[in-house]
């Protein structure tokens, strides 16, 4: 099982990043059930976030944000479904479970619950 955060699932939504086309494999295969990937369920609030942060920029237009929010969610719940995708949910333990990264690493939040 391989774990994805939030910048590695993004380069399946951007062609032309570096490392783009591992990505694409992996989701490739996790589609037809050979690969397994576990995440924080962050990923999701993240990945919408670079979208419009994308948008903000001018890398996409609007109408394009859009239809990649809805293309992600589409994979998430398709992927989710087929058990390919698992979504470790987030609580107060999970927050607390991370303070130390964050001081000792100086880690944002974010990046501390995926090491977490």
């Amino acid at each position: 099982m391989k774990y994805l955060d939030t910048s590695a699932f993004v380069k399946h939504y951007r062609n032309n990043e570096e490392g783009s086309a591992i990505v694409h494999k992996l989701i490739e295969d996790m589609e037809d059930g050979k690969e397994e990937v576990i995440s924080s369920f962050l990923v999701v609030g993240e990945t919408v976030s670079v979208f419009d942060k994308w948008t903000r920029y001018k890398f996409v237009s609007s109408d394009e944000c859009v239809e990649l929010v809805k293309k992600f969610i589409k994979d998430v719940k398709e992927l989710s479904d087929n058990g390919t995708l698992i979504l470790e949910p987030m609580s107060t333990s999970t927050i607390t479970n991370c303070l130390d990264l964050i001081t000792k690493h100086h880690l944002s939040l974010n990046d501390a619950v995926h090491l977490g």
